[in-house]
């Protein structure tokens, strides 16, 4: 099984890439982006974005554990943007939900993100997503309270298969912190 080309993304630009992997465990391009303060420690002035990605096509034919090209969340400030990347038909987003896989990952899952924190923006899929809770042809969730969540001008043409609660072909599930969170910013389609 191959790896995602990334392990954290940290202010990076990644553009004009396929990916191709027969079984990627994890993520198909950044394993994780996670909360970080900056050099100088401060919420208010240090957050650096994570990563802008373009024109990244995950290619027929791959198949992906834990769901498109990026994963995990980040503060409200370490955000992603995502521009016309595609899915090609025939990939697989979820491989061991899918009927005869070991059901070895149960977390939000989505075409091009699991947990989003950003904007997705031009961005099309034709893959099959398979998962259990927060399941998105495009994004599995709305990763972090106080962050923004948008999806925009995207299209979606696979297939979503959820076992669990909340399936949506653009967006799984907005923000739910049970309750710790009253004031965050909705997700926007």
């Amino acid at each position: 099984e191959g790896l995602p080309l990334f392990g954290i993304g940290r202010d990076a630009t990644i553009k004009n890439l396929n990916i191709y992997g027969k079984k990627i465990a994890g993520y198909a391009l950044v394993e994780k982006y996670t909360i970080d303060y900056g050099i100088d420690g401060n919420y208010n002035t240090g957050c650096p974005k994570t990563a802008t990605i373009e024109n990244v096509t995950i290619k027929s034919g791959t198949q992906v554990l834990k769901g498109g090209l990026i994963g995990g969340f980040g503060s409200g400030a370490n955000t992603v943007q995502l521009t016309n990347c595609t899915a090609e038909k025939g990939v697989v987003i979820g491989y061991s939900q899918k009927p005869g896989g070991d059901g070895s990952w149960n977390g939000p899952i989505g075409s091009f993100a699991s947990s989003l924190n950003g904007v997705v923006t031009n961005c099309v899929s034709y893959a099959d997503v398979y998962g259990i809770n927060n399941v998105g042809g495009i994004a599995g969730v709305k990763g972090q309270s106080m962050g923004p969540c948008l999806v925009s001008n995207c299209e979606f043409y696979g297939t979503v298969n959820a076992t669990g609660r909340f399936a949506g072909g653009i967006l799984g599930a907005g923000y739910d912190g049970g309750g710790t969170a009253p004031n965050t910013p909705v997700a926007t389609v």
